[in-house]
C-alpha cells in the first residue's frame, strides 16, 4: 500500500427507544487496491463505551476501551476488499453523542503483519430521518430539538466568526 491515508472512517449518533444515550453507527471504507483481513480498528472518542456492562455491538468484537482508546475487530473471515466498506453498530455509551465533535476523533488500522495503517476520519455526521439529524443553528450542534435554543448565544458568535455573518 502507497503512504498515503487508504482508510477513511465514518460515523453517525442515532437515538436509541430505551437507551436515552443511542448508538453509533461506523463504517470503515477501504480506499486501498488492496484488500485487507484480521485487522483491529482502534478510534479515540469522547463519546465511550461503558466499560461496566457489556456494550451492545452489532457486526463486530469489542477488543477493549481505555478512557477514549477503543478497539473493536470485524467478525471472524471478514475481508475488507477494495472500495468496499465494513459498517458495524456500538451501542451502551456512557451519553448521547448528539454534537459533531462527540464522535471519533481519531482512528488507525492495525494489520494483520502488527503495521499500523493511518485512518482518516469524517466528522461525525447526524443520522438521517432523525430528530438529531436536524441541524441545530450551532455550528457544531447536530441536535436542534434536544439543544432547545440552549446555545442562542454561542450561535451569534460562532456563526458570524464562521460564516461571515447572519
Amino acid at each position: 500500500m502507497a503512504t498515503a491515508v487508504q482508510f477513511r472512517l465514518e460515523n453517525t449518533w442515532h437515538p436509541v427507544e430505551g437507551d436515552p444515550c443511542g448508538a453509533f453507527v461506523f463504517t470503515l471504507v477501504n480506499l486501498s487496491d488492496v484488500a485487507i483481513a484480521d485487522f483491529k480498528l482502534a478510534y479515540t472518542s469522547l463519546t465511550r463505551v461503558k466499560d461496566s456492562q457489556e456494550p451492545v455491538i452489532a457486526n463486530a468484537t469489542f477488543l477493549k476501551r481505555n478512557a477514549n482508546f477503543h478497539q473493536f475487530a470485524p467478525p471472524a473471515g471478514f475481508v475488507l476488499e477494495p472500495g468496499a466498506s465494513w459498517q458495524f453498530h456500538v451501542g451502551g455509551l456512557w451519553r448521547p453523542a448528539k454534537h459533531r465533535s462527540d464522535g471519533a476523533k481519531s482512528a488507525y488500522l492495525t494489520l494483520s503483519t502488527g503495521q499500523h495503517a493511518a485512518v482518516v476520519r469524517r466528522a461525525q455526521r447526524p443520522a438521517t430521518g432523525t430528530s438529531a439529524g436536524r441541524p441545530c443553528r450551532r455550528a457544531l450542534c447536530y441536535a436542534a430539538l434536544a439543544c432547545k435554543g440552549r446555545h442562542r448565544g454561542w450561535h451569534r458568535i460562532s456563526r458570524g466568526a464562521l460564516s461571515g455573518g447572519w
